[in-house]
């Protein structure tokens, strides 16, 4: 008996029928299992992007630790397809670069259609937003200094895809024991910090209701999420015709062209907070969140 089912018999917690049940419904028959005539045998190629998955599952950080993570877990190792041994390091970092992007997003796909015929996801409130995917270069190492590091102009020899942005972080400002008692008057006690990185930006649109994505693009960093927000619901409206009553972003994806976009196009109502960018402290708005006039009647675009 293999070591990794006596781990299954002997340690085997209820959480594992929980990745059991995820992993059953798994369709995966896009991705072909690669059997070469002569040589060692491979790793499940099946075994590998369920490993993957429960990466980001467990939020581990890297794939060292998951490797070690499968190596010390047999129980879920063997859950995941492995029977014998866990992959090395190498070997998920072989198959990410062996697989296209092209064919995961084709599994992802045909999940959401499986979703959408058991009426799980309706499409009938939509959100989108982003988040920082910063590179693995030195450039975004705090602790080297390198002249002129962001320098939008010197892209990083590590990754030159990526590209040079922001992320606007908001930071409790420390005080002394005699302001603690201000702090709770103060509506300005949170100051942004803007924070420069090389990498990209993961952009996704999910149910508002399940908080199940629906969409995904990478894009480089420097572009904006307004330039973005069109072109996925477009690409969206491709593979999957979703009728929304709302749609749901924040500040980033204010424009009156998105707007327009959402009532005309997509016939629905948009949920988008203003973006007050440099205009005056004078400016009233209406409890729909809408400007108004002088006189305080509210104003449409």
């Amino acid at each position: 008996m293999s070591k990794f089912i006596r781990e299954k018999l002997l340690f085997y917690p209820a959480k594992f029928n929980l990745y059991e049940a995820i992993f059953e419904h798994l369709d995966l028959s896009y991705l072909k299992e690669q059997l070469p005539k002569t040589g060692r045998r491979p790793f499940p190629r099946h075994g590998i992007l369920r490993a993957l998955i429960y990466k980001n599952l467990k939020a581990i950080k890297t794939l060292s630790e998951l490797s070690f993570e499968l190596s010390t877990n047999l129980g879920i190792a063997y859950v995941l397809g492995f029977d014998k041994k866990a992959p090395s390091r190498h070997r998920f970092e072989e198959f990410l670069h062996e697989v296209p992007n092209k064919l995961l997003q084709q599994i992802r796909m045909q999940q959401v259609k499986t979703l959408i015929k058991l009426s799980v996801i309706s499409g009938k409130y939509l959100s989108i937003d982003s988040t920082a995917v910063v590179a693995w270069v030195k450039q975004n190492n705090p602790k080297i200094f390198i002249e002129g590091k962001f320098n939008k102009a010197k892209f990083p020899k590590g990754d030159p895809d990526a590209r040079l942005g922001f992320m606007a972080l908001k930071k409790l400002v420390k005080h002394s024991k005699e302001q603690q008692l201000e702090l709770f008057n103060n509506k300005n006690k949170y100051d942004k910090q803007i924070i420069w990185f090389w990498g990209y930006r993961n952009h996704v649109i999910f149910d508002s209701l399940t908080e199940l994505p629906v969409f995904e693009i990478t894009k480089p960093a420097n572009i904006p999420d307004c330039k973005v927000t069109v072109l996925a619901f477009r690409e969206l409206n491709r593979n999957f015709k979703f009728k929304p009553k709302g749609v749901l972003g924040d500040a980033a994806h204010d424009s009156s062209y998105i707007r327009k976009y959402i009532r005309r196009s997509l016939k629905a109502k948009d949920f988008i907070p203003i973006n007050p960018r440099s205009t005056t402290k004078d400016i009233k708005f209406t409890k729909h969140n809408t400007r108004a006039c002088i006189a305080g009647f509210e104003m449409y675009p």
